[in-house]
């Protein structure tokens, strides 16, 4: 046996024996969810735990109260693994995303690093990005250069159905409009302006440019503001836009569409509008010479693997701004067998129960091997380095 395969033992045996820990710290955030920039319950818990494994954690990053950065260095040159930890929840839900089992692995496979690192060299880190469903936790962290010092990211998320590695996501933002015009009674309405007209002719002319719409450009819209009254014309009304498109230069290009469409909306009817978006989350590039490591690795522990299909689904997240700094891998593992949407009542059912567990441990153990090879072998870096510059270019 290889001194990697060993080292690779060894953390899968760590991970197991102190198993109980890990699904104690994931029942607790899932029985306590809240909400993106109001996990304190859980980032607390994180940090409690990471320090008294001898982490050194630093709270309150990139002026966000509920991020923190947990490090344990060897002491001894060598690769700077960056391991994720995600704890908000949905509105409504709980943990239908599964963020208690991300917080968790992310948790027990650095302890269980720390633990070989005097003799493989190099450190790791533990970051806790909040809000990760809404403003981007890890935009900001990036922004504030909180990542800079590290070579490699990485962390694994629960799914439904069979375990995924390799999987992609697209550029998406928030685009919220607001419509000004003049209030009167529905009576004499040739005297007002109507805010609610212009929105409405808004969605009209996105319909109308959608046919014109590439491959992988979405647009979902609602209202938020439409008035108090029926036979009160609305001086005022809101609108918010879920802007998605396959890269960060196309979602630009969508959004700069959308906005001339409010534009031509108000000045149709007189009104003003006022615009504005929130965070941009970049495309995912997933590291893949990362991903084929990280699928043999399961693999050895019994854990079935696939890249994505071509007609899988893509979603979005922060993490893929991530990916355009750093070699990174965001894989998928198995918390049920059965065919299920996240983001539901249902599956976060699934995250706080045994399907949950498995898949908490068996993440924790992936991410932990990952690391080991990045730890341990020169030319499995080199490779990843090499898959990174092709993507970036």
């Amino acid at each position: 046996m290889s001194v990697i395969e060993s080292l690779k033992n060894e953390l899968c045996g760590y991970i197991d024996q102190h198993a109980d820990e890990m699904l104690e710290i994931s029942h607790l955030i899932h029985a306590n969810p809240e909400l993106g920039l109001q996990e304190y319950f859980a980032s607390g818990l994180l940090c409690e735990r990471l320090a008294a494994c001898g982490f050194e954690v630093k709270r309150g990053l990139a002026g966000l109260e509920t991020s923190f950065r947990a490090d344990y260095s060897s002491g001894s040159k060598g690769p700077r693994i960056a391991i994720f930890a995600e704890y908000d929840a949905l509105a409504g839900i709980g943990h239908g995303c599964g963020h208690n089992i991300i917080s968790a692995c992310a948790v027990g496979s650095a302890a269980a690093l720390k633990e070989i690192l005097a003799r493989t060299g190099g450190s790791v880190c533990v970051i806790g990005s909040p809000a990760e469903e809404t403003s981007g936790g890890k935009i900001n962290l990036l922004d504030a250069g909180i990542l800079d010092d590290c070579d490699y990211a990485m962390m694994a998320h629960p799914c439904a159905g069979e375990g995924i590695v390799g999987k992609g996501g697209v550029a998406c933002c928030e685009l919220v409009f607001e419509y000004f015009g003049k209030s009167t009674h529905s009576a004499s309405e040739h005297t007002g302006v109507n805010a609610l007209t212009a929105l409405i002719s808004t969605f009209n002319n996105i319909a109308a440019i959608r046919p014109s719409f590439r491959p992988g450009q979405k647009l979902n819209g609602i209202i938020l503001n439409g008035g108090e009254a029926s036979n009160v014309i609305p001086a005022y009304a809101k609108s918010s836009f879920c802007v998605r498109a396959n890269t960060l230069p196309e979602l630009k290009v969508l959004i700069e569409r959308v906005i001339n469409c409010a534009k031509a909306a108000a000045l149709s009817v007189g009104a003003e509008v006022k615009y504005g978006h929130g965070p941009l989350f970049a495309e995912r590039y997933s590291n893949h010479r990362m991903d084929e490591k990280y699928k043999d690795n399961m693999e050895k522990i019994g854990i079935r693997m696939h890249f994505p299909g071509p007609a899988d689904m893509v979603g979005s997240s922060d993490i893929g701004n991530v990916s355009l700094k750093m070699p990174t891998v965001h894989e998928y593992t198995s918390a049920t067998e059965e065919t299920m949407n996240i983001h539901t009542s249902e599956f976060a059912g699934v995250c706080g129960g045994k399907g949950g567990d498995a898949a908490c441990i068996n993440s924790a153990k992936g991410l932990a091997m990952l690391a080991c090879d990045l730890l341990c072998d020169e030319q499995f870096r080199s490779e990843v380095n090499e898959e990174f510059e092709r993507i970036k270019t």
